[in-house]
């Protein structure tokens, strides 16, 4: 057997495997999420006192979300086809390695747009601004990653 051949079969297993394992996202992680994000907004309202960089920082909070609730969206987008694939009897490797890759490719784009993000809102914010954000940040940051994982 080709190692071309074992690779293309062992990401397939992955792929079934990953689907296999989903389960649905509880609800109030999202709601969690809401949460942490209205925090952080909160906390600048209360940090930030030049009203323009204020004002800037709170779209890129706004940016943000949209980038993890995207990402979000993806994720079960995903899942949801991956089952569907998985449920046609005449899919083939080839479509199962397709959709994978394409939906890889989605999800690194949208983590990529969020990071960006993030790396806007710590450039935008002073170094006591960010070190007083630090908790309610991390909040934040933590409710992103609890949310997308339990997809």
């Amino acid at each position: 057997m080709s190692s071309g051949l074992i690779a293309k079969s062992l990401a397939l297993a992955a792929v079934m495997f990953l689907v296999g394992c989903s389960s649905s996202e509880p609800a109030g992680r999202e709601d969690q999420q809401a949460t942490a994000f209205a925090d952080l907004r909160s906390a600048v309202t209360e940090t930030v006192s030049d009203s323009d960089r204020q004002r800037d920082v709170l779209a890129i909070i706004d940016a943000l979300e949209k980038d993890v609730d995207d990402l979000r969206a993806l994720l079960v987008r995903r899942r949801t086809e991956l089952r569907e694939l998985n449920a046609d009897y005449d899919a083939t490797r080839e479509e199962f390695l397709e959709l994978a890759k394409q939906m890889e490719s989605r999800i690194q784009h949208s983590k990529q747009r969020a990071l960006e993000h993030h790396r806007k809102l710590a450039a935008t914010v002073t170094p006591e601004e960010w070190q007083s954000l630090a908790k309610v940040q991390t909040r934040a940051m933590k409710s992103i990653a609890e949310s997308v994982q339990g997809i």
